[in-house]
């Protein structure tokens, strides 16, 4: 009715189990069905809008009407003076729906889902989808707009909706870097502080020096560390270096990273170094117990 309003016209409903009285209407459906859609192949929206119009064009509206007795292209032209204006406005027939983004800060609709930026994640929000434009609201603002898809199971997303959450994941990640290496040794704040005076970037050289702990070792990274200190070598690259001159003075070889493409995860793992100190105590326990 809200339509009808907004055109101006009248709709007429037809009595309960009357079909006879919607004869024009069924006739036009079944027209189409037998002209237009009979042995067409599954075509996908909006695709199969642009094969109507040119049905319509150089078929549908260009045929010898049988009831008129003319064809609806000429008829059209002739009637149209008679016709009221239709209103500067075309009428919203956009699907409105209340939705709650998810805590990866997409929203659900029509079997899709719909990116909005990662501050509204969980928030209560209004979809209003159109023919080919999706739009995200929060109260009367436009926080996203995507194309609408007419597929199902899609994922719909606009890449900087997540700048904001990939700079704090990063910021976090940083942060937690830097306390792993401090969490090393005493000293390993005063490498730090050499790392930020040579103007190094800090965040590449300590995940390098840590790829280095969980490749070699604490003790040998440590070890590193302390004479780098005294030389003020400062970067990953001498530390590195120092670890691989003291393992090949104790003829050991080189070890080959292992890194899984699959797990990148995996490849932070760091097993801790345990004081074998606890051996040499057993062993000294029980040599006592035999000497009594």
């Amino acid at each position: 009715m809200e339509f009808a309003g907004t055109y101006l016209f009248e709709p007429v409903a037809c009595n309960p189990s009357r079909g006879n009285e919607k004869g024009k209407v069924e006739s036009g459906i079944k027209y189409i069905r037998s002209g237009f859609l009979e042995g067409r192949a599954a075509a996908s929206w909006p695709g199969i809008n642009e094969d109507l119009r040119h049905w319509l064009e150089f078929t549908a509206n260009a045929r010898q009407h049988a009831t008129v007795r003319s064809r609806p292209r000429g008829r059209f032209e002739l009637e149209k003076p008679a016709l009221q204006k239709l209103p500067d406005r075309d009428y919203d027939a956009s699907i409105i729906r209340p939705v709650k983004a998810t805590s990866q800060a997409r929203a659900h609709f029509d079997a899709n889902t719909y990116s909005v930026p990662a501050a509204f994640a969980y928030k209560a929000l209004t979809l209003k989808a159109g023919a080919g434009e999706a739009r995200i609201f929060d109260d009367c603002r436009q926080i996203a707009a995507h194309k609408r898809s007419c597929e199902r199971a899609m994922a719909v997303e606009y890449p900087r909706h997540y700048d904001a959450l990939v700079a704090a994941k990063k910021k976090a990640h940083a942060s937690k870097l830097k306390e792993y290496f401090l969490g090393l040794s005493p000293f390993a704040q005063a490498y730090l502080d050499g790392l930020t005076a040579a103007e190094l970037d800090a965040g590449r050289h300590l995940a390098e020096i840590m790829a280095c702990v969980r490749q070699y070792g604490k003790t040998e990274a440590l070890q590193a560390i302390s004479h780098a200190l005294e030389f003020k070598a400062y970067g990953a690259p001498y530390l590195k270096n120092i670890i691989l001159q003291q393992r090949a003075r104790r003829g050991i070889v080189e070890q080959v990273e292992i890194k899984i493409p699959a797990k990148p995860a995996w490849t932070q793992l760091c097993v801790e170094e345990q004081d074998l100190s606890l051996y040499d105590d057993m062993f000294t326990e029980g040599e006592n117990e035999k000497s009594e």
